[in-house]
């Protein structure tokens, strides 16, 4: 920064020969990959030049990272629908980059912070093993890359958080969007259900299809804006727990966000995702729990009671659907089992004890840079016998059979006790803080273990559009925490 506060160099050499090195790669840009490729870059680098210019020449400048992480997807979650166009993979690239800005302040809390530090420890543990399944296994350069830069993706999630300048104004911005949220979401389910065909006229995108709902209650599961149920139920899920923590949290606000918080537990209900309904429901009893730790025991047995209740009811609706997916994955039965998702964790299983103690490399199964460059690995397994193999997303349908496979049962160990850390440090944030300061470290807490419950049964921690308000949730805590303090 020079001595006029700006953070550019005001020297005429410097300028021009920026600009020069700025024209020369565009035009080797062009000369190697085409003129599309040139005006691709011209509009990535014309993008980050733009925020770059928010981020030094405006107050609280970091506001639009919020915007760009929390509204815009589901902004696009609509283009998507109506276009058919996903711009998600742009969407995901542009928020790991800029991540950058929240590097220091996430260094600064990693220095105070004991948990965090054991966070980062055993995470970079769990790329380490996968680096050095790598260098051991059956990995391509091109596939390994791809999945190395996935496998970070969680932590420059929680990285972008800490970018945030969390203030008044984004707060309020926060809750203006949960408070109306559910108003277009409940409409669209209810065309959806009641005209299906004027549904897929306002969306002509051709994405998402409806499917039945196993219960037989609803006329399916919905959808709303959403190319699948379980993004409608995740959102409604993540807006629910907040909802949820504000209720039981701040005393002013009881009556709108328990009806909030009653609205958006209709949407999960709507979507009719098993998992999502109990994880987001032990997720809320946890934030009862931690409203109030001094009244642990007589709060327990509330949860335990309303637990019961809900295990009974959940039970008595989808008995006949879990019992028939159960068989699928050979519990209870003596036949093949026929499950993608068992069949997928099976073979992991299968690889990390063949290539023990380390895994088969980055990019080889059940992951991003499998699926994308190379399918070696499934082939040599006999996946093309699979009715599944190569449609849709089954691939990717689950979460940790890529780092069991890929990084070995070490990798896989350290990745999951990375991600209890950070509840860990979550949960004990939250039960330090005063109740002014504890709701956002609740639902940070909370949220990790919705996540982690999910990811059983999804691509959650891999898909930023599912893990991104629990990773900014961090950042958003601390922030409102040093406010507070300041």
């Amino acid at each position: 920064m020079n001595a006029q506060g700006h953070f550019f160099p005001e020297a005429p050499l410097v300028k021009q020969g920026g600009l020069f090195a700025l024209v020369g790669f565009l035009g080797a840009i062009v000369a190697f990959f085409g003129p599309i490729a040139g005006l691709a870059e011209m509009l990535v680098v014309g993008v980050f030049l733009f925020i770059l210019t928010l981020q030094f020449s405006t107050f609280n400048g970091r506001n639009w990272v919020f915007w760009l992480a929390f509204v815009l997807p589901l902004l696009l979650a609509l283009v998507l629908k109506i276009t058919g166009v996903s711009l998600f993979g742009a969407w995901q690239a542009l928020l790991l980059l800029f991540a950058l800005f929240g590097v220091q302040e996430f260094v600064n809390s990693v220095r105070r912070e004991r948990l965090l530090q054991w966070f980062v420890a055993v995470f970079l543990m769990f790329l380490g093993f996968a680096v050095a399944s790598t260098l051991t296994g059956r990995s391509h350069m091109y596939s390994a890359a791809y999945q190395l830069f996935s496998d970070f993706k969680p932590l420059l999630a929680l990285i972008l958080g800490y970018a945030l300048c969390w203030n008044l104004r984004m707060e309020q911005t926060l809750w203006l969007v949960i408070r109306w949220f559910w108003l277009p979401a409940i409409l669209l389910v209810f065309l959806e259900w009641l005209s299906p065909s004027l549904y897929f006229k306002v969306f002509p995108g051709g994405v998402g299809r409806l499917s039945p709902d196993p219960s037989g209650v609803f006329p399916s599961r919905a959808l709303g804006m959403f190319e699948h149920p379980s993004f409608l139920a995740t959102t409604s899920a993540t807006f629910f727990v907040l909802s949820v923590s504000r209720g039981v949290m701040e005393p002013t606000a009881q009556r709108q966000s328990w009806c909030l918080a009653a609205v958006y537990f209709l949407l999960v209900v709507f979507a009719v995702q098993r998992q999502e309904l109990a994880a987001c429901l032990i997720a809320a009893f946890l934030v009862f729990l931690l409203a109030r730790p001094e009244r642990f025991v007589v709060r327990m047995m509330v949860v335990t009671i309303l637990s019961m209740i809900a295990t009974i009811v959940f039970w008595s609706v989808f008995e006949k659907n879990i019992t028939r997916e159960a068989a699928l994955w050979g519990i209870g039965t003596v036949g093949a089992i026929e499950h993608p998702r068992a069949q997928i964790f099976t073979s992991a299983w299968q690889l990390a004890n063949s290539y023990f103690p380390l895994g088969s490399g980055l990019g080889t199964f059940a992951g991003a840079g499998a699926e994308k460059f190379d399918t070696s690995l499934y082939e040599d397994l006999g996946f093309r016998r699979y009715w599944w193999f190569g449609r849709e997303d089954f691939l990717m349908d689950t979460y940790w059979p890529n780092s069991i496979a890929e990084s070995g049962f070490f990798g896989a160990i350290s990745l999951l006790l990375s991600y209890l850390l950070l509840m860990l440090y979550a949960l004990q944030r939250s039960l330090k803080s005063l109740p002014s300061l504890r709701h956002y470290w609740a639902c940070a807490a909370a949220l990790m273990v919705y996540m982690l419950l999910l990811s059983i049964s999804s691509p959650a921690f891999q898909d930023l559009r599912l893990f991104i308000v629990p990773a900014l949730l961090f950042g958003i805590a601390t922030r409102a925490s040093q406010r507070s303090q300041s």
